[in-house]
């Protein structure tokens, strides 16, 4: 592995990266707001949706389809969806 395979996206670059394998998935159109953590050699992304948007039993299953459109990108640590806002959070992902 040479150092440009270790390097991290810049942020931009990797929310481009993300939309393009995510952007035909009909829920994804929707989060509030998108975070990126770099940690150590990848980034977790967290995803936060209103509690309006689809139920708590759908989360597992978009969040495990997202990491799966997006398996390639090998700088992706996590994908975690959180229903609620940054100060009310009310659910988080089933992985979580």
């Amino acid at each position: 592995m040479t150092d440009d395979d270790r390097r991290l996206p810049l942020r931009p670059d990797a929310i481009e990266q993300l939309n393009h394998r995510w952007s035909d998935e009909p829920l994804f159109e929707r989060p509030h707001y998108t975070v990126l953590h770099y940690i150590d050699l990848g980034i977790d992304v967290d995803l936060f949706y209103a509690a309006e948007d689809f139920s708590a039993s759908d989360i597992a299953e978009f969040q495990q389809t997202l990491k799966q459109r997006a398996e390639d990108l090998t700088w992706l640590r996590e994908v975690k969806v959180w229903i609620g806002g940054r100060e009310t959070l009310i659910a988080e992902s089933a992985e979580g």
